[in-house]
């Protein structure tokens, strides 16, 4: 192990060996342009690896759901089966007792069962977890299919698949918060004002009617604007106030943007039933002080 050296304060520097390391970890690793991949699968496939919203894909939810109808349908054959077995068992004593069943029909039949369901469950799982991925944005699928149109460098009828617009899903993360929600609707604000500088700062293979805003920009831009819907939905009402000089419009503003406050966070955010309230009762806590004081 190597040992630590000390510094002029003496603090303990790590060895220069761990430095180098760290800064060869923090140095971004320049990832190759789709342009120098061969046309066809290659180019593609490096299209898609290099943004997480456009690595879109088909659920077949159709396909998936007939086979768990087949397999459900499977099982009922075998449990009609089992329970006519056991309903024509001569023998009681081999219903009472399972050590001493020598109905070898039955034990068959539980096999089958046991095989059948250990591949329902494996599908109704799989299913499960692939209908809870994220839905694919239009703005993304539209994008890819331009993309896709703009190269010409796969086959039509390989490509269909972006058709499917309610089957396909993406591993990108869910617009979850409004500020999310915000950054796409200001990148696609920007397409039109900018257009000419996103078309020079796009990749050789890029089509032409394929702009992409800066992130930097869309994320500062969306951020300036819910900074600014914010402080106008909270310190507009205590202006507002200020001015009034009858206590029951006062209480009547406080009261409309007390809902207003609700309604936005309800429909806006993801937060939950306690935190809406609680965020609605300080804020009316707050109001009526303003309003008490003021009269």
């Amino acid at each position: 192990m190597q040992p630590l050296t000390k510094s002029p304060r003496g603090r303990r520097s790590p060895p220069s060996d761990d430095i180098e390391k760290q800064m060869i970890q923090s140095v971004p690793v320049p990832q190759p342009p789709t342009s120098d991949h061969p046309a066809g699968y290659p180019r593609f496939s490096a299209h898609i690896a290099a943004d997480e919203s456009s690595q879109i894909y088909r659920r077949f939810s159709t396909l998936r759901t007939r086979l768990l109808l087949s397999k459900q349908d499977s099982l009922s054959v075998l449990e009609n089966k089992l329970d006519k077995i056991d309903r024509g068992e001569k023998c009681k004593v081999f219903l009472g007792s399972r050590r001493r069943d020598r109905n070898q029909e039955r034990h068959n039949v539980l096999l089958q069962i046991e095989a059948e369901l250990a591949g329902y469950d494996e599908l109704v799982e799989r299913s499960a977890r692939v209908a809870r991925l994220t839905q694919a944005q239009r703005r993304d699928v539209e994008g890819l299919r331009k993309w896709v149109d703009g190269n010409g460098c796969i086959a039509r009828e390989e490509s269909r698949y972006l058709g499917h617009g309610e089957d396909l899903f993406t591993f990108s993360s869910e617009d979850k918060d409004p500020l999310s929600r915000l950054e796409r609707s200001v990148e696609d604000a920007l397409v039109p004002f900018f257009r000419s500088y996103y078309e020079k700062q796009a990749s050789e293979d890029t089509p032409p009617d394929v702009s992409t805003p800066s992130a930097f920009l869309a994320k500062r831009v969306a951020r300036a604007s819910m900074a600014a819907i914010v402080t106008t939905v909270l310190l507009l009402p205590m202006l507002v106030c200020n001015f009034l000089p009858s206590l029951t419009a006062r209480v009547a503003i406080t009261a409309i943007s007390v809902m207003v406050l609700i309604a936005m966070m309800s429909g806006f955010t993801k937060a939950r039933s306690t935190e809406v309230l609680a965020a609605s009762a300080i804020y009316a806590t707050v109001m009526m002080v303003l309003v008490t004081n003021g009269s």
